[in-house]
């Protein structure tokens, strides 16, 4: 029996300079009571079909995000990776797994990696990417990865 082909979807997040700053998104952010609907895992298993394996893990401290924490998680994941896994990764999804596969050797097979609307600098107002999420220069290796 053929197994099924693996999605890693990583959601996204926010990070923040400081704790007061953090603090204040708390006290501000908007909340709703209405239903959205959203990429969950449900979803994309139903909209997908049979020949996908979804994993979608709930990354560590998403309104907070730190780097590391992230990096400690997704490790925790990689032994369970097949070759010819699907990465994705939607805005700070995005940048952690540039980040990551620009400074890692990953040890398994890519088949593809989808950056959605990753965050790459600090041009978007009222946002900054902090938390150690930041890309260095080099990003040959992300490239090698992906092939």
């Amino acid at each position: 029996m053929k197994k099924k082909t693996q999605i890693f979807f990583l959601h996204g997040g926010e990070t923040f300079k400081n704790q007061k700053d953090y603090l204040h998104f708390l006290k501000t952010r908007k909340i709703s009571l209405e239903r959205k609907v959203r990429w969950s895992a449900v979803y994309l298993r139903k909209n997908l079909g049979r020949n996908f394996e979804i994993i979608k893990p709930r990354m560590p401290l998403q309104d907070n995000a730190k780097y590391n924490d992230w990096k400690i998680n997704f490790e925790r994941y990689i032994p369970y990776f097949r070759n010819g896994v699907i990465l994705i990764g939607n805005s700070l999804g995005g940048i952690f797994l540039a980040k990551y596969l620009s400074e890692h050797k990953f040890p398994k097979k890519i088949l593809s990696t989808y950056l959605i609307c990753p965050p790459f600098d600090d041009t978007v107002p009222g946002e900054d990417l902090v938390g150690g999420f930041k890309l260095k220069s080099d990003l040959s290796l992300l490239e090698k990865n992906s092939k």
